[in-house]
């Protein structure tokens, strides 16, 4: 069979006789193909039936090699081969397998016919029974239904509707208990409401009759507050008087007491002072004796020693005469 161009190589920049060339490996393959093409026009308008599913399969199964080790075998290698002329070989790789792959899905179709009708029937058993489910709010998630057994899905059936209808029930009641529980709620509320009103009539007769009492007691406590007032006024001109001529007497009397204690603190300091001097006098000799005696603490002012601790000691032994000097020049000062 002699090879034909589907694809114009000018458009890629190839010369006709280098793509002929190029396209030449598939001239076996093509043949073959054409020999395939015949059988598939013979086999496609067939009776769908079980004993020409096998037909159907090996003919597409011959068309699939065909394909893979004939068309894209010989376009891998020549692409490889000749890798300028890629694109080309691409299109015609492209163009030659769309027609095998057209073959090759018309008889997949047949092939599969009675199985996609069985997935058809299943799928649509599945949709009933999902159906069948559904009023009930039964929770379908990914459970094919379809290759259950029919005892079982009528068990499930059973299932999700006494279920359906005990929830139904059980919601029922619970609604007529909430609306129960409204109502004597709402009775309540009024017998609460009837007591409130009964209290605040009561209240406001208690307030209305304290309200009086207390006026009557307040004009009551008034006048006793008015003559008490009256006498405490009369109490307090009294105390006052007898307070004032109180304080006169007292007053002289301190001045008395004052003028006669500051008289007798003078005289007392006066001797005091007489004997503090005569005292002083009389002691005059020992003080002077003492003062000698302190003065004769003498030390040297030089001492040879070695250490550097020696020396601190001695310092501080110093410090410590000259601050009992002191102390003890303070003590003679008070005799």
């Amino acid at each position: 069979m002699e090879t034909t161009l589907l694809v114009n190589p000018k458009v890629f920049g190839l010369e006709e006789n280098k793509a002929l060339e190029l396209t030449s490996g598939l001239t076996t393959v093509l043949t073959e193909r054409e020999t395939l093409k015949n059988a598939y026009l013979d086999v496609i308008d067939l009776e769908v039936s079980e004993e020409n599913l096998p037909t159907f399969k090996e003919l597409r199964l011959k068309i699939v090699k065909n394909r893979t080790q004939g068309i894209e075998k010989w376009h891998k290698t020549s692409k490889e081969f000749f890798l300028t002329g890629g694109r080309f070989v691409d299109a015609i790789k492209n163009k030659e397998v769309s027609e095998n792959d057209r073959m090759e899905a018309n008889l997949l179709e047949k092939e599969k016919h009675f199985e996609n009708l069985e997935k058809e029937r299943l799928n649509k058993i599945h949709l009933y029974r999902v159906g069948c489910l559904l009023p009930f709010n039964y929770e379908i998630g990914n459970v094919d239904f379809s290759g259950m057994d029919e005892n079982m899905f009528n068990a499930i059936l059973l299932g999700a509707e006494t279920n359906h209808k005990n929830k139904i029930a059980s919601e029922k009641l619970a609604e007529e208990q909430r609306l129960e529980a409204l109502r004597l709620e709402a009775e309540e509320r009024e017998k609460q409401k009837a007591e409130l009103e009964r209290l605040k009539i009561e209240n406001e007769a208690k307030d209305k009759a304290a309200k009086l009492a207390k006026e009557s007691a307040d004009k009551e406590l008034a006048e006793l507050k008015a003559k008490a007032d009256l006498e405490a006024k009369k109490q307090a001109e009294i105390l006052a008087k007898q307070k004032a001529e109180s304080d006169k007497l007292a007053a002289e009397l301190k001045a008395k007491a004052d003028a006669e204690l500051k008289e007798k603190q003078r005289i007392e300091a006066e001797i005091k002072a007489k004997e503090l001097a005569d005292k002083k006098a009389a002691k005059a000799p020992d003080k002077q004796k003492l003062s000698q005696w302190i003065d004769s603490f003498v030390f040297p002012h030089c001492l040879p020693l070695e250490s550097k601790e020696a020396n601190e000691v001695a310092k501080l032994i110093i410090e410590k005469r000259n601050a009992f000097n002191k102390w003890a020049n303070e003590q003679i000062k008070t005799l």
